[in-house]
């Protein structure tokens, strides 16, 4: 993982991590079932065909919202960080009487 500009992981980094190593252990166990199910009872081959289509589907939205929630609040944490003597006002936006 690279490091952020503040010498640490960023949070962003972080939930992609989690969320893809929890996603693909998930999908993992749920394949290992369908196989198990498979090889212990072929009358039974397509019964968790759909359920872990359905998993699959559910899991990769969690993955890509919550890496979207992650980055808009890193996004937000920027902005909220400028500082105000940075700020510079042009002398054409000051109104001028007439």
């Amino acid at each position: 993982m690279r490091e952020d500009k503040y010498g640490g992981h960023s949070h962003l980094t972080r939930v992609v991590y989690r969320d893809g190593a929890v996603y693909y252990i998930y999908i993992f166990i749920f394949s290992l079932a369908n196989i198990t199910v498979g090889l212990k009872l072929p009358q039974y081959i397509t019964l968790l065909a759909i359920p872990q289509r359905a998993v699959h589907s559910v899991l990769a939205c969690r993955v890509v919202l919550h890496v979207r929630k992650q980055a808009l609040r890193d996004s937000f944490e920027g902005v909220h960080s400028i500082s105000l003597t940075t700020l510079r006002v042009d002398d054409s936006f000051i109104a001028r009487e007439v």
